[in-house]
């Protein structure tokens, strides 16, 4: 194709750049699409989905919403565990990082006061006397 080399190396070509057509296919008819089957609708399983009663005409909306938060309740506790996770997770970092420094700080002036400790009661032990 001629009009490859001529393609800026930036952008996306578009299907006529790329695809060459014969000069006789313009003018070719084009054959009508082919009619589409009809689809008949699925049937409606009343009776598996709902319990009986529901399936003779009145649907009880409280037992069909304890049926979907049921069946829900295992995708739900999961998303929900996600999402605390998602949200807690910074905060229970920064308090984590406080509280390291804290107690870093606080080991280190015992450290301190510890060897400070010992440091003046081994001069005393060598002190004479």
């Amino acid at each position: 194709m001629s009009g490859r080399a001529e393609l800026d190396r930036g952008r996306l070509p578009v299907l006529t750049e790329v695809v060459e057509l014969p000069p006789d296919a313009a003018a070719a008819p084009r054959p009508e699409p082919a009619a589409a089957p009809a689809v008949e609708p699925a049937p409606v399983l009343e009776s598996w989905v709902l319990p009986p009663s529901a399936a003779a005409g009145a649907i009880d909306a409280e037992a069909l919403v304890g049926q979907v938060l049921a069946a829900l309740q295992p995708r739900l506790d999961a998303w929900f565990e996600a999402r605390v996770r998602d949200a807690l997770a910074p905060a229970l970092e920064r308090v984590l990082a406080g509280a390291a420094a804290e107690a870093r700080g606080a080991l280190a002036a015992s450290l301190r006061a510890l060897v400070a400790d010992a440091v003046a009661q081994a001069l005393a032990e060598r002190a004479p006397r």
